[in-house]
């Protein structure tokens, strides 16, 4: 398959790696490898404009994502995972994992929820949905372990470019001005104010990628 083909389909979410319970446990391959090649050298101008092309993702809460630490939900819980042989953590299990200090159950159970989401939105870690949930790395999160941290910062700049939010603000920005609070109006008062700031920290990850240079869209997206 082509680069251009690989990654329509990837941003259409037509396609995963590894998702599957036989293959959880997979480090590393061919295909994983050519799909980080490609995303890392492909200009995000180029993905930009092959999203807009897309229609609406659907949005929810759930795919709204809330976290305290970004490097948490993606680079530490994937070596997490890895230094334990990728067997499995609850959220619980993740929270502790990840805070420092003495903390209620409650706390540690909601920490680790929200960063072990944010991981599954970029594809870096799959939840298994039975009676207590747990988070494993998929092939693609394993296969970001062998990174430099410049390439892993632009992978996961160009990964979040698939989170529905992040994809629908992308997709009407490209015609329109539009908000954050428009998009997400559905959501209670309070919980839009503690995901908005996270949807501006990843907005402007994107904008200030090197490559980045879609002034319109950028004006068109209201932070607020």
């Amino acid at each position: 398959m082509d680069e251009g083909k690989l990654l329509s389909e990837y941003f259409k979410g037509e396609m995963s790696f590894a998702f599957n319970e036989t293959e959880i446990l997979t480090p590393f391959n061919q295909d994983i490898t050519y799909f980080i090649r490609a995303i890392i050298k492909t200009n995000i101008n180029k993905l930009i404009d092959m999203i807009t092309n897309m229609p609406y993702p659907e949005i929810n809460s759930y795919s709204i994502p809330q976290f305290s630490n970004y490097v948490h939900g993606t680079k530490e819980l994937v070596e997490i995972l890895n230094i334990i042989g990728n067997s499995g953590l609850s959220y619980l299990d993740v929270g502790k994992y990840l805070l420092s200090g003495n903390r209620k159950k409650e706390a540690y159970i909601k920490y680790g929820e929200n960063h072990a989401k944010l991981a599954e939105l970029h594809d870096l870690v799959i939840i298994r949905k039975n009676s207590l949930r747990k988070a494993y790395n998929t092939v693609l999160g394993s296969a970001t372990l062998s990174l430099l941290q410049p390439d892993l910062d632009i992978l996961l700049t160009k990964l979040s470019l698939k989170i529905p939010i992040i994809k629908k603000l992308i997709i009407i920005a490209h015609e329109k001005k539009t908000s954050i609070s428009n998009t997400i109006e559905f959501l209670s008062k309070s919980t839009l104010e503690r995901r908005k700031p996270n949807i501006i920290y990843l907005l402007n990850k994107i904008f200030n990628n090197a490559e980045f240079e879609n002034i319109k869209l950028k004006n068109n997206l209201i932070l607020e």
